[in-house]
């Protein structure tokens, strides 16, 4: 968020500095390589915590409450709800028609990061399909 400076550290000779997000985008190119910016990790949360509001909806025999929903993840981030729709969430989570998928377990992630996950590989489309030859008679 512009001008919002959260973090910050001392050097060596006790002076502080602040870190930005460009900072933090920076370091995160050079660990992770291109297209690799705080967004992501954000729009993951942001995803992570509405599968987890959808799941329980489920669980209970529910449709999610999608305004309820935008509004509780946005809460969390810090966002407004128009913010959170737009950019920090993955639209195959709000999509009432997604399937389920049965996740592979994956280590290091909680059951419902393996759900996303596995949701956003089903949804991901396939090679384009080659044209027809067109024939006139």
């Amino acid at each position: 968020m512009p001008g919002d400076e959260r973090f910050q550290y001392l050097d060596e000779a006790g002076q502080v500095h602040r870190v930005s997000s460009a900072d933090v985008n920076a370091w995160l190119l050079e660990q992770l390589g291109p297209g690799m910016t705080a967004k992501v990790f954000r729009t993951w949360h942001g995803s992570v915590l509405a599968l987890d509001l959808v799941l329980a909806a489920a669980l209970q025999d529910q449709a999610p409450d999608l305004p309820a929903l935008v509004r509780q993840v946005a809460q969390r981030l810090g966002h407004t709800p128009a913010v959170c729709r737009a950019s920090s969430l993955h639209p195959a989570v709000l999509l009432l028609g997604a399937e389920l998928v049965d996740p592979a377990r994956r280590r290091g992630l909680s059951q419902t990061e393996a759900q996303l996950l596995a949701m956003l590989a089903a949804a991901r489309p396939g090679p384009a399909a080659e044209p027809r030859a067109r024939t006139t008679a």
